[in-house]
């Protein structure tokens, strides 16, 4: 279940407004918020096109999912929950 956002724009997508993100990239952040709420362990999040990855450097480590070529959502997992919900450009 998510817990927290650090994006305002993915929390005001998550509440029904999606004005403030790509057209592009909107079916794919509704599939990806959808099962971060819905995920109970963190291979429910290893999808097919999504490339799962972990960042171990940071602490607590984080995790991607992908949006387009250059766009992610980023997020932390503590086991049960996800927090600081992000959607950035990483490159």
């Amino acid at each position: 279940m998510i817990k927290s956002f650090k994006s305002k724009k993915l929390k005001q997508f998550n509440s029904g407004d999606t004005s403030k993100v790509a057209q592009a990239h909107k079916k794919k952040i509704e599939i990806i918020l959808n099962a971060l709420d819905t995920a109970t362990s963190i291979n429910d999040l290893d999808l097919p096109g999504l490339d799962l990855h972990s960042y171990a450097e940071y602490t607590p480590t984080r995790w991607s999912l992908k949006v387009s070529a250059n766009y992610r959502i980023f997020f932390e997992w503590d086991g049960a929950n996800v927090r600081n919900v992000d959607y950035d450009d990483p490159h």
